[in-house]
């Protein structure tokens, strides 16, 4: 499906699309991270925009570096990331920009002169006192939060801990938060099918690089069972 050149989006999706980004982005998944954050940048609420953007590059610098090994074309992006993200005060969106700022700025300069063992990955973390993005302070709760069944991820290698899940969304039913489960699952394996897979390679693919996604709510007998519905849709898929 085409994607809308300008989506309009509301409160909770912009920030479910924010904050889903940071995840990636601390996960080292830089082009899912970017992926989010062109949603917010491309929308009819951008602002503030220079920073999704600089985001987005300093992004996709280390993408370019670490999964397509063009450490020039890296070096290049990161730094026009850097110029779009100096001009912002610390605590900007209540994000510890320094912090990521010095990391960027470490990765460009080792990426010019690549001795000893390359720096720490730049991580995007709250700062500490202030409401930020990454929490539901910031605006206040929107009728996304309000609703009974919630749907979270997490991704599949990060299924120890809860610190790499993101809320996919809030549902009135059970239903449409089942539905957006098995959507989840879906859409990665779709994405991930190739010609003369098998079922047991797509399903172990899911296993070690998909998406978990899981139902939170007050029914007891509200569950999405993602591993189960992932085997049946790669055998489906595989034919």
């Amino acid at each position: 499906m085409a994607r809308t050149l300008h989506p309009e989006l509301t409160a909770g999706q912009r920030r479910r699309l924010v904050r889903a980004g940071i995840d990636c982005f601390n996960a080292g998944r830089f082009f899912d991270a970017h992926e989010a954050w062109e949603e917010v940048w491309r929308s009819t609420t951008p602002e503030p925009k220079d920073l999704w953007r600089g985001l987005i590059q300093v992004a996709v610098g280390l993408y370019h570096h670490l999964e397509r090994g063009k450490p020039a074309a890296a070096r290049r992006v990161l730094a026009r990331g850097l110029r779009r993200l100096e001009p912002f005060p610390q605590g900007t969106e209540g994000l510890d920009l320094e912090a990521l700022r010095a990391g960027a700025r470490a990765w460009r300069g080792w990426l010019g002169e690549p001795e000893g063992d390359p720096p720490p990955l730049p991580r995007i973390e709250p700062l500490p006192g202030r409401p930020s993005i990454l929490s539901r302070t910031m605006t206040g709760p929107t009728e996304d939060d309000l609703q009974p069944y919630e749907v979270w991820a997490h991704d599949a290698f990060h299924l120890d801990g809860d610190a790499e899940r993101y809320r996919v969304g809030g549902f009135a039913d059970c239903a449409s938060a089942q539905e957006t489960c098995a959507n989840v699952v879906a859409d990665f394996l779709q994405s991930r099918f190739r010609e003369g897979m098998s079922a047991e390679e797509l399903f172990a693919l899911w296993q070690g690089e998909g998406t978990d996604p899981f139902i939170e709510s007050d029914d007891p007998d509200c569950i999405f069972a993602a591993a189960d519905y992932a085997r049946r849709l790669a055998a489906e898929i595989c034919g």
